[in-house]
């Protein structure tokens, strides 16, 4: 009797850690797709700025109130989203089973505050 319990005991623990390595690896895909499309997000970003935007104002193709309504805090927006970027970089360089990504986003919270 008591090799079926030790039996059922060593299965019931690999069933829980199965579920633990499931788990884990289905967040760590969620974080690289949030990574990934950071990634792309800053790229296209970075593509507006320098070959639309500032050729636009360089070339003083629009006023500067056309080019404020059009391309309305995108600077700000971008460097937000470089300093997400790299922040998640630098966690990703290292990713483990007790790594997190949400103290990255909670520290701009500050950021999107109404005054």
């Amino acid at each position: 009797m008591k090799k079926v319990q030790a039996i059922i005991r060593a299965w019931l623990a690999c069933r829980r850690l199965l579920a633990q390595v499931r788990k884990h690896a289905k967040r760590t895909r969620v974080v690289y797709e949030i990574f990934d499309v950071e990634k792309s997000y800053t790229t296209s970003m970075c593509s507006c700025i320098l070959n639309i935007m500032n050729p636009i104002k360089e070339k003083n193709m629009l006023s500067s109130a056309d080019i404020a309504s059009i391309f309305c805090n995108l600077q700000e927006i971008n460097d937000m989203h470089m300093a997400l970027y790299d922040n998640m970089t630098t966690i990703m360089s290292s990713w483990d089973v007790k790594s997190t990504i949400s103290d990255i986003f909670l520290s701009y919270i500050g950021d999107f505050k109404e005054n």
